[in-house]
């Protein structure tokens, strides 16, 4: 089947078999709220920890753009790796599953940005997302991310128990943070479908290397980048999550 239907239906199939816009990226003064799927029990590999190559491309417009390649001793702490072999170390990253109610912001970004009023009458925005996003992230200078998610679940126990709020503040490398807090009044509702859906999502590790086989392609010319900075090299204070809209959702 040619012409828009048959292209229509082509690249919906497609979307639907990549991880192509499953991960969770937020900008400068974004505050994502969300429900973290891992517990944090050691055999819940829907959170977890890995080792990623950064490869920046030349293109044939002159224009610059990034690959990322799993680096194999993610799975293989002796594994033989020519990257690093190239003395370009790896950057430790960690990541997990979460289901996404919203993102907040300061500004309309787009049509499907939702004015709102704040509990002071301040006007912002919302974005509903209602679904399964990876949420990835270096562990931050002195493990001040990471730290984030051990106090949450030394805490509490899990990870998965309260709804968490996470806002980025600024948009370089250099001067970006992560906030990472649990929303004790609100706790996280699962409904049969999300928790069927939940048993499909795989660890963290396959996640990435089914995404680095999916966009792998040829390139003219590129060279390695080592990120050491353990920042943030991609890409809220809110109130709390609507109690009715949680009842919806859940």
């Amino acid at each position: 089947m040619a012409g828009i239907e048959g292209i229509n239906k082509r690249r919906k199939e497609e979307y639907q078999g990549s991880n192509s816009g499953l991960e969770l990226f937020l900008k400068d003064g974004h505050q994502a709220y969300v429900g973290i799927v891992p517990s944090g029990a050691e055999d819940d590999l829907r959170l977890g920890d890995f080792y990623r190559h950064s490869i920046e491309i030349s293109n044939s417009d002159t224009s610059k753009s990034w690959k990322y390649l799993i680096c194999p001793k993610t799975f293989d702490a002796d594994a033989e790796c020519v990257v690093c072999k190239e003395k370009n170390r790896a950057q430790h990253r960690f990541g997990f599953w979460a289901y996404v109610y919203y993102i907040r912001s300061e500004s309309k970004e787009g049509d499907d940005w939702e004015e709102e009023k704040s509990s002071g009458g301040a006007t912002r925005f919302r974005r509903e997302v209602n679904d399964f996003r990876v949420f990835s992230q270096g562990f931050g200078q002195k493990d001040y991310i990471w730290g984030q998610l051990v106090d949450i679940y030394t805490e509490n126990g899990t990870l998965n128990k309260y709804v968490v709020r996470i806002k980025r503040t600024g948009s370089a490398m250099k001067d970006t943070n992560y906030a990472i807090q649990a929303m004790l009044n609100n706790e996280v509702k699962l409904t049969a479908d999300m928790k069927k859906r939940i048993k499909d999502l795989p660890s963290i590790a396959d996640f990435y290397t089914q995404q680095q086989e999916q966009q792998a392609k040829p390139v003219e010319e590129s060279k390695t980048v080592s990120l050491f900075d353990d920042g943030d090299d991609d890409n809220e204070s809110g109130n709390t999550l609507d109690k009715e809209k949680m009842e919806d959702l859940f």
